[in-house]
């Protein structure tokens, strides 16, 4: 019964958003146009990099410090949401609830509303990936609290050990790997969002991105993903390293 439900909602879905798939060639062929747009972006122009140091250098700010300070934030309301560690009960829900409010709001959408409320400034572009950033990271480390042995953690409690010295002697040096590579997972994403928020006034590199694009500068457009490709690659190097290590 559950294979047939399964089956009816995806041939249902199928149908139902079959119409997103449409669309006008305007006189020219989907694969000679993106031929046509690929081809714009060879040779990259890298002359443009001595220009782009300080946008480059803002976008890794404001990803630098939306992700630390999302990290900070988002553990202890991931403690607090845990019915496991504190057992807050009915008042787990009103954090769940919360992190499922902030995670509603796409990161573009903050960033229009903090630059209406401090101006378009990086300022705007760190609240923004903030706000989104605590609600993913949350539920991850959540998830992962869900998936640890809890035994040595309830005997420290039996035993007269607070909530926190259990949670730091017992899971903390389990859940700490996972942790810090979700934190490098976040930063890169915060990287690529950080890029994008620029668009709508938060500087950084958004700003050149949409510059090249309206003028059509598609070869100095490709210099910026490549950049982004790179450190994005090096995060992810880093996130690998820290995850299989156990040291």
């Amino acid at each position: 019964m559950k294979k047939i439900v399964v089956f009816l909602f995806l041939l249902l879905g199928a149908y139902v958003s079959y119409p997103a798939l449409i669309f006008e060639t305007k006189g020219i062929g989907l694969l000679p146009g993106a031929y046509h747009l690929i081809s714009q972006f060879f040779p990259p122009d890298f002359s443009i990099l001595p220009d782009l140091k300080s946008a480059f250098l803002e976008t890794f700010q404001i990803a630098y410090w939306a992700t630390g300070l999302s990290f900070l934030i988002s553990i202890p309301l991931a403690l607090l949401a845990s019915q496991k560690i504190y057992n807050l009960k009915k008042g787990a829900w009103g954090f769940i609830g919360f992190l499922a409010f902030l995670r509603t709001i796409p990161a573009l959408v903050w960033a229009i509303l903090f630059v209406a409320l401090v101006g378009p400034y990086p300022l705007a572009g760190v609240l923004a990936l903030m706000f989104y950033s605590i609600s993913y990271l949350a539920k991850f480390f959540m998830d992962a609290l869900d998936s640890l042995d809890f035994k040595n953690f309830q005997w420290l409690k039996l035993h007269g050990v607070s909530t926190h010295l259990a949670f730091r002697y017992s899971l903390w040096p389990e859940i700490k790997p996972l942790l810090l590579s979700q934190f490098f997972w976040m930063f890169e994403y915060n990287i690529r969002s950080a890029s994008i928020i620029g668009y709508v006034g938060t500087g950084g590199l958004g700003l050149q991105l949409y510059i090249y694009q309206e003028y059509g500068q598609w070869d100095k457009f490709s210099v910026i993903l490549i950049a982004i490709f790179a450190l994005t690659l090096i995060l992810e190097i880093i996130s690998r390293l820290i995850r299989f290590s156990r040291t």
